[in-house]
């Protein structure tokens, strides 16, 4: 029998763009506004990435980063997938938050600035 977890929705958004890779500034989970900037993975959960959209009038690379440390005061963040613009990628990406609470956030990078936005959907389930 296949199990199947909790659908996430994700969805970054920037009004402005920029040159210099940065964060997205807004971000939704299922709809709602996350105010900490990132998704939390909790400690025994993983979360399955199946798809990710990046979308833009101007040439845009975005990128899924990890934090294996979100309970922190400064987190360490690392661009773990590039996704370049104007494409729907599909792909498993499997992260399991084995030790810790993780979280991912969204970044992005733009020959030049303009709106951009980034959606990603997958599951969140127990560790196996």
């Amino acid at each position: 029998m296949c199990k199947v977890g909790k659908v996430v929705y994700i969805y970054a958004y920037e009004p402005t763009g920029g040159t210099v890779e940065a964060d997205f500034s807004s971000i939704y989970v299922d709809g709602a506004a996350v105010t900490a900037g990132y998704y939390k993975i909790p400690k025994g959960k993983k979360l399955k990435i199946a798809e990710v959209d990046v979308a833009s009038l101007q040439d845009t690379i975005g990128f899924i980063t990890l934090s294996k440390d979100v309970g922190t005061t400064t987190p360490t963040w690392q661009n773990i997938k590039a996704v370049t613009g104007g494409r729907s990628w599909r792909f498993p990406l499997i992260i399991g938050a084995v030790d810790a609470d993780y979280g991912i956030k969204f970044r992005y990078i733009q020959s030049t600035p303009a709106p951009c936005y980034m959606a990603v959907h997958g599951e969140i389930e127990d560790l196996e």
